[in-house]
């Protein structure tokens, strides 16, 4: 989980320099940038408001699947998002469904962590995923600056490594599908 978490982290976190690079090559102005920018965190806000509900109704593990995979190819589209209104339909669906996968996989840490070690394990847990967030802008720059218009959606390739790992991993998938009643 912390692998799965960490790459995703990677990849998220060079998105939006690659948002903001990419609007400014298509002429968009300062406040239409900071309006595709605004529109990803609308999503991530609507996300959190049905995350409770959209996880009853898909099931745990459906929701951390469909998180990273959406995360990965929504992060390849934004090589060809059309305009700034694009880019921020983009985003504001990416970060639409990451607070239902973050729920599920903190109370899935809750309940594996011993309470005498959590604060150990998720500050190594924050460190690891953190370190490789801040990597992101690194990444997302080197390849909007070596790179045509369309490198940039190699971003995609950690957060598809870590939905991978949920999706080919037998002990998270089983994990991670037991009904809520008996996991938290």
């Amino acid at each position: 989980m912390a692998l799965s978490t960490a790459l995703l982290n990677l990849s998220l976190g060079g998105v939006q320099l690659t948002i903001i690079v990419l609007a400014r090559r298509d002429d968009a102005s300062t406040f239409e940038v900071g309006l595709a920018v605004a529109m990803g965190s609308c999503g991530g806000i609507l996300g959190a408001i049905i995350a409770p509900r959209l996880i009853e109704r898909l099931g745990r593990l459906r929701s951390v699947l469909l998180t990273d995979w959406v995360a990965a190819l929504t992060i390849a589209a934004l090589a060809v998002a059309p305009g700034f209104l694009g880019l921020g339909a983009v985003f504001a669906l990416m970060f639409f469904l990451l607070p239902p996968a973050n729920a599920v996989i903190s109370a899935t840490l809750y309940r594996l962590i011993p309470d005498e070690l959590r604060g150990r394990v998720f500050s190594l847990l924050d460190l690891l995923s953190g370190a490789l967030g801040a990597g992101g802008p690194i990444l997302a720059g080197e390849l909007l600056v070596t790179t045509s218009h369309l490198e940039p959606a190699l971003l995609a390739i950690p957060a598809a490594m870590g939905a991978a790992i949920f999706s080919f991993t037998p002990a998270l998938r089983a994990f991670t599908n037991r009904p809520a009643a008996t996991q938290c």
